[in-house]
């Protein structure tokens, strides 16, 4: 009976810790709608300070630019959809798997389609430099902020701080 009870205290405790690890993937869904505002305002003056934008271009260039980001996040929650999770993935038929690289295809068309539109519209904005510069900079300045998401991650919870401890 001790083992028993052992057993079920041992599988509720392995269950807990997969449920709150699989909370926390991903890190969008526990991000606050100030933390989502304060990502959104670094990322627009890293993004306005690498493709150097005067005011004018800025009060023309941030609306488009943000119509273009909610398209192809309609895009991306579409194809979201149609994944499904790990578990329905791994009882695919072929069929069903000839039919996501199709959706995958389309997404990424769907995609083009968007940067393409926006291009143009950039285009009548910003000098072509700039919008050749744009994508560039926006995948760099995306990275250089995951990376600095990562690093305040792994430095949560430590006694070490380079800047703070410096003598």
């Amino acid at each position: 009976m001790k083992r028993i009870m052992l057993s079920l205290v041992v599988l509720c405790l392995m269950t807990t810790a997969v449920m709150a690890q699989k909370q926390n993937r991903g890190g969008k869904k526990n991000i606050s709608p100030e933390q989502r505002a304060q990502i959104e305002a670094k990322h627009k003056a890293m993004l306005t300070k690498k493709l150097e934008l005067t005011d004018a271009e800025m009060a023309s260039f941030w609306p488009v630019y943000e119509d273009m980001r909610k398209e192809m996040k309609a895009v991306r929650e579409e194809f979201k959809s149609y994944k499904g999770d790990k578990a329905d993935r791994e009882n695919m038929t072929d069929k069903d798997r000839e039919l996501q690289i199709n959706r995958r295809f389309e997404a990424k068309e769907k995609m083009l389609a968007i940067e393409k539109k926006y291009t143009q519209k950039f285009m009548q904005i910003l000098p072509a430099e700039k919008v050749m510069k744009l994508k560039r900079a926006d995948k760099a300045v995306k990275k250089r902020m995951m990376e600095k998401a990562r690093d305040n991650r792994n430095n949560k919870g430590t006694e070490f701080h380079p800047k703070q401890n410096k003598q």
